[in-house]
């Protein structure tokens, strides 16, 4: 991670806990994603699923609070593939 932050990489993806943490410790400026890091908030990589307030971004599988905004997503992404004409 020391490496892509002096390398100014323009985001990182982080697929999991030990590499987010990585990622955190070296930047606060590059924008961290994370791929279903289980519990940021947990880890120290973010202040609340709400508010990141931070570099860092994601999706967690951590969130039964977010199921439902979750499948409302989903929910839109079908109906808007239905639309699409390939």
């Amino acid at each position: 991670m020391t490496e892509f932050a002096a390398a100014k990489v323009k985001i990182i993806l982080a697929a999991n806990a030990p590499a987010a943490i990585a990622a955190k410790r070296v930047t606060s400026t590059i924008p961290i994603v994370l791929l279903a890091v289980n519990d940021p908030v947990g880890l120290g990589l973010i202040k609340s699923l709400e508010r990141p307030d931070t570099n860092v971004t994601g999706t967690t599988m951590y969130a039964p609070q977010l199921i439902g905004e979750r499948l409302r997503i989903l929910k839109e992404l079908s109906l808007t593939s239905t639309r699409l004409r390939w």
